[in-house]
């Protein structure tokens, strides 16, 4: 009608960014873009916001062949711009401004009411929703509410979720919660695990823990609970409310290893009395059988292998000790890059016996940190050597990367990661690693990892495992120097 009217070849309208809540933002596109006139003001939109307000314009567009003909008209609503009419005149058609201007105020009105009535349907949305739920989280201020319609599509989040995960409302509103609840089993299968059938849908209080992810990639365990709100069979919607337990998780743990520790301590000095003691003699009288006999002799053989349990014995022993004293750090300036290449260096012989090729990579700016090199090389040698277990003789392949990260506080941290492409470790044990006895190897007593997340905790550190069928990732986080 307007091409009509005004005796134009072309006619469009290019929305605003504001546009963007709204499922009429790519239908406008879309019809914007066939026509001719597109390509040359797809590159050029923003300087459309220098045209006056309400004013016809002539558009100057830097393309040889661009429309010399191509005006544009800001469409304006309460003071801001909701878009731009553009239009493109025949070439015998006479420039009338005044004409021109008083058609174009009168179809901006319905592109101005089209636009207030959208914003009306959307308040009147919210509002229904908050007068709605207001009785229900009233109680729950401190936790996160994710609403979601039967397709499991976000609509409702309030400022703790958006807190708790680090996105803004309009960053998710209309995506799927599987985009934010990021689960093993996915939304879906939650909510029917969790349901009740039993129960109507209003009283359920189904829960669970799962470990979510924020957006900065850090995982956090959270409490979820499900309850459903039914407006009529057409409108009926899942209501999330989560409770970050990050902190409750991290007292319990601590109290947890606080008692540990205490029972280690007395139980770790009564071994080394009790039992200590008795190894080394075995060990003494074992190697003076051994000088008596023969290598190829069944009484040598016997002695070795007794021998070697023995060890193990007195090595286990070791490592209870350690685990339940105090750790005293002998801390130094360390150019880590040069350190931990000097380590992998004293792995050579045994990487080439057992098939196994390394990749390593590091940038040349790493800033120097401060860590105990003992401590430390029993943290790698004990990655490094599950690693080659994992292989079983086997061949594979261990990658080591060093990277420089900033926290989100601006603390600067190194990540070291150590991976392989083992056969990875066990689901029902990936979740305890990390605690004493636990082990997927055949001969392991499980106090390695258990000891290497200590001395990392005493540097004020962080460890996290990856894995998968086909490959384990192993993350340390060290602060620098610099980093407070």
């Amino acid at each position: 009608m307007a091409c009509i009217e005004l005796n134009l070849s072309e006619f469009g309208f290019l929305p605003e960014a504001v546009f963007r809540q709204y499922d009429l933002y790519d239908s406008l596109y879309n019809i914007l873009k066939v026509k001719t006139f597109y390509p040359f003001i797809a590159d050029q939109q923003k300087t459309f916001s220098r045209f006056p307000k309400n004013v016809l314009s002539a558009v100057e567009l830097q393309h040889q062949e661009a429309p010399a003909n191509l005006h544009i008209f800001p469409v304006t609503n309460s003071e801001s711009n909701i878009g731009y009419f553009l239009l493109k005149f025949r070439e015998s058609s006479s420039y009338q401004p005044d004409y021109f201007q008083t058609i174009l105020e009168v179809v901006s009105v319905f592109m101005q009411n089209l636009f207030e009535s959208m914003e009306m349907t959307k308040s009147l949305y919210q509002s229904e929703f908050e007068n709605t739920l207001n009785a229900q989280i009233i109680d729950n201020i401190s936790e996160g509410v994710i609403i979601t319609n039967t397709e499991y599509q976000i609509v409702y989040i309030n400022q703790m979720s958006s807190m708790m995960f680090g996105f803004a409302p309009s960053d998710v509103i209309g995506h799927p919660l599987d985009d934010l609840l990021v689960t093993t089993e996915g939304v879906s299968k939650l909510v029917q695990s969790l349901s009740d059938n039993d129960s109507p849908h209003e009283t359920s209080d189904a829960s669970s823990i799962q470990y979510l992810h924020r957006r900065s990639g850090e995982s956090f365990p959270c409490h979820i609970r499900l309850s459903f709100l039914d407006f009529d069979e057409k409108n009926k919607y899942t209501i999330f409310v989560l409770t970050d337990n990050t902190e409750t998780e991290e007292s319990r743990l601590k109290t947890e290893q606080l008692a540990q520790r205490a029972f280690l301590g007395d139980f770790a000095s009564m071994l080394a009395h009790e039992i200590r003691n008795p190894i080394n003699n075995m060990s003494i009288w074992l190697q003076n059988i051994k000088s008596l006999t023969q290598e190829e002799d069944e009484v040598y053989q016997a002695a070795n292998r007794i021998e070697e349990d023995c060890s193990r014995v007195s090595h286990l022993i070791s490592n209870i000790l350690a685990f339940s004293r105090p750790l005293k750090l002998n801390l130094e300036e360390t150019d880590l890059s040069q350190y931990l290449n000097e380590t992998i260096d004293r792995w050579k012989l045994n990487f080439a016996r057992a098939n196994i090729k390394t990749y390593y990579s590091a940038p040349d700016d790493l800033p120097k940190i401060f860590i105990d090199p003992r401590s430390m090389e029993q943290v790698f040698n004990n990655l490094i050597g599950n690693a080659v277990d994992a292989f079983d003789n086997k061949g594979g392949v261990i990658s080591f990367k060093l990277s420089l990260h900033e926290s989100e506080i601006g603390r600067k941290q190194i990540l070291i990661s150590v991976s392989d492409n083992g056969p990875g470790i066990p689901d029902e044990l990936i979740d305890h690693i990390f605690e004493p006895f636990v082990t997927s190897k055949k001969k392991g007593n499980g106090w390695g990892l258990a000891l290497s997340k200590r001395i990392i905790t005493s540097h004020k550190g962080t460890v996290q495992v990856k894995s998968y069928p086909g490959g384990t990732v192993f993350e340390i986080m060290l602060p620098t120097n610099s980093g407070g």
